[in-house]
């Protein structure tokens, strides 16, 4: 009886606000999403697959008990505002949105129904949050970078093109963390030896008018993270071919498009985490009590195609517990055009074989014991693979190329450079 009463006296403070989140998940739940790209973007459907696949099998199936609703933006500010409030309207649960401008619509639109970001970058310098830890109000989610990377971009840019003397940063002047990255980078420059310029853009005309200008005194370019970047990096990309300008983006799937160089984020790994956080919300978690995440690892990315058309060097190293012939491919990648491959028993692969012959390439390449039928090739021209041997015979004889401790590759060449010096020169 006592335990009625107890029960009783409780029931406007306990019970009532379970009993509604339970009413609530006997029907279809709802969640908002909004992307800040095209809707015909291969890279953000393969994204929303991975988060609805995490929620599936997290128990929540499209069409039996929760429903999405898609919003796709482009680069145009205009139309994410109108798709914020078209989602808010919808009164969905949760709100799934992607991109810092993305993200500014959304919380223009409403400040009460719980939304989870990814893709975004330095969301506490945006106003987006009070605190990574504690973010507050009805909103958390996934970031990609702070400003401090913006560094790091300039620094492997100025690694795989040595010549360089100036850079464009290519950014939104209206989203914050596009100016944080332009002012340290700024900062950074006049150490390497580089002169900064600004490049603001606001749309494809922006783009075309920007890179054109700065294409006639080929420099490099650092493109920065936005929704308008990423929606017309087609355009970026081959504006820097057409120009040579060898260019470093934020994510991997500008260097897969025909960019040079990335480094960053691999955006599918925010995917399951934002199923997660969405889960919880959907299960009764405010969203301002779960921290909003950094990222675990960054990605560098090289187009080797791209960096033999651009003339540049790039030093391939495999893993030291692997077999070269796994760095096959990517070694021919980068060599640019050549007619003759020369290559010891260790190259002796089919599937080598077969790339070269597509590229009528000849392949110098002794035959292993393990072939039936032995492959013809040149001995005389094979014979002039004992060069190389020799040159690198002499350069192992010091220590730090032998153990190749280094652990950037750049630092590594550095160390072979110093060597064929004392080795060739001095000596």
């Amino acid at each position: 009886m006592r335990r009625r009463v107890f029960i009783t006296a409780l029931g406007t403070a306990a019970i009532w606000p379970f009993a509604t989140r339970a009413q609530k998940s006997d029907g279809v739940r709802r969640v908002g999403v909004i992307m800040g790209f095209a809707e015909n973007d291969e890279v953000w459907q393969v994204y929303l697959a991975t988060f609805r696949k995490a929620l599936q099998d997290l128990g929540w199936t499209d069409g039996r008990n929760i429903r999405f609703d898609y919003r796709f933006t482009g680069d145009s500010e205009e139309r994410m505002r109108g798709m914020a409030e078209e989602i808010v309207g919808l009164a969905p649960d949760v709100i799934l949105v992607s991109t810092n401008s993305a993200v500014s619509a959304i919380l223009n639109a409403t400040r009460s129904i719980p939304i989870v970001f990814t893709w975004v970058s330095d969301p506490v310098g945006s106003g987006f949050v009070t605190n990574l830890p504690h973010p507050g109000g009805k909103i958390t989610g996934f970031h990609n970078f702070e400003p401090a990377i913006g560094g790091k971009w300039l620094a492997y840019l100025s690694q795989i093109a040595p010549a360089l003397r100036q850079v464009a940063v290519v950014h939104v002047p209206e989203i914050a963390p596009n100016v944080a990255f332009l002012r340290v980078i700024e900062a950074a420059a006049p150490q390497m030896g580089l002169a900064v310029t600004s490049a603001e853009i606001r749309n494809a005309a922006d783009i075309e008018r920007v890179v054109s200008a700065f294409g006639q005194q080929r420099g490099g370019l650092i493109v920065t993270p936005s929704a308008l970047t990423a929606t017309r990096r087609d355009l970026i990309i081959s504006l820097a071919a057409r120009f040579g300008l060898p260019a470093i983006y934020s994510f991997g799937f500008y260097a897969e498009s025909g960019g040079l160089i990335s480094y960053g984020i691999n955006q599918l790994e925010q995917a399951r985490p934002a199923a997660s956080y969405v889960d919880q919300i959907l299960r009764g978690a405010n969203p301002g009590d779960l921290p909003v995440q950094l990222p675990l690892k960054y990605e560098l990315v090289i187009n080797l195609k791209t960096a033999a058309a651009l003339g540049l060097a790039v030093l391939l190293l495999s893993a030291g517990n692997t077999n070269d012939i796994t760095m096959a491919r990517d070694l021919v990648e980068a060599a640019g055009p050549f007619d003759r491959l020369l290559a010891d028993r260790g190259y002796d692969a089919d599937h080598l074989r077969k790339l070269l012959a597509e590229r009528n390439i000849e392949a110098v390449i002794p035959t292993t014991t393990s072939r039936r039928r032995p492959i013809p090739y040149d001995v005389v021209a094979y014979r002039q693979r004992n060069k190389v041997e020799r040159l690198w015979a002499r350069i192992k004889d010091f220590r730090r190329v032998a153990t190749r401790y280094d652990k950037l590759a750049a630092n590594f060449l550095a160390g072979v450079i110093i060597a064929a010096i004392v080795t060739f020169w001095i000596k």
